[in-house]
């Protein structure tokens, strides 16, 4: 069984079928670089279907045939981020950008590695990757959490905004945008904006900590009869 069988499976939407093609083709006689071949797709297939322990066994055997494969390396780099294994994570995406400068996957994931270890050198790759992929919601929002690390505020701002528009019909995640954005006008004290932010994100989903920010702000704002 070929892995034109198995990429015809997935790109029917039938991964199912495709892990069990992959998996039956084991069994026949390869070479080691046609059996690092499907270990890669196995490994692209596990981490389609968010399965990160298997994505990161299957993407680590098929790494012996494809040492310098930019593509695969960020693949393990996001793995291992999701893994929580964040300086593993930067250190493999690192090395997918040097092959590959402009891997747009190498660069989110070292962005957001170095976002998580609070390193303000993440906006730098992330807005990069905004650069490469500007329609992109999750980037633009995650470049405007970098942005305020690094006390780039009015960028910031800017990056949370045009994040809203893009997640728009996405949920939760786009209420995290403005529960964000509307953290961030609170702390320069622009109190008719961030509540305006915090009410919007609220009115997506109702959480806790947005109904807390909210009542805070009003009462910083010097607003009488408190509400939501």
């Amino acid at each position: 069984m070929s892995r034109q069988v198995i990429e015809s499976y997935r790109s029917m939407g039938n991964s199912v079928g495709a892990l069990e093609a992959a998996e039956a083709t084991r069994a026949l006689p390869l070479t080691d670089t046609q059996l690092g071949e499907i270990w890669l797709t196995l490994g692209e297939i596990y981490l389609e279907q968010r399965q990160w322990g298997d994505a990161g066994r299957r993407l680590e055997e098929a790494r012996a045939s494809h040492p310098s494969d930019a593509g695969l390396l960020a693949d393990l780099g996001r793995v291992r981020f999701e893994l929580g294994e964040v300086e593993s994570a930067r250190r493999l995406a690192d090395r997918a950008i040097a092959i590959d400068p402009s891997n747009r996957s190498a660069l989110y994931v070292s962005g957001l590695s170095r976002l998580e270890q609070e390193d303000v050198t993440g906006v730098l790759f992330l807005r990069r990757v905004a650069e490469l992929a500007p329609e992109n919601g999750a980037t633009q929002y995650h470049l405007g959490r970098a942005q305020e690390l690094a006390g780039h505020l009015e960028p910031a701002l800017e990056s949370y905004r045009v994040a809203i528009r893009l997640l728009d019909g996405e949920g939760p995640a786009q209420a995290q945008a403005y529960y964000d954005r509307g953290l961030l006008l609170e702390k320069l004290e622009r109190f008719d904006e961030a509540l305006e932010a915090l009410r919007a994100g609220h009115a997506i989903e109702e959480t806790r900590e947005s109904a807390v920010a909210i009542v805070r702000v009003q009462r910083r704002a010097g607003i009488g009869g408190l509400s939501i």
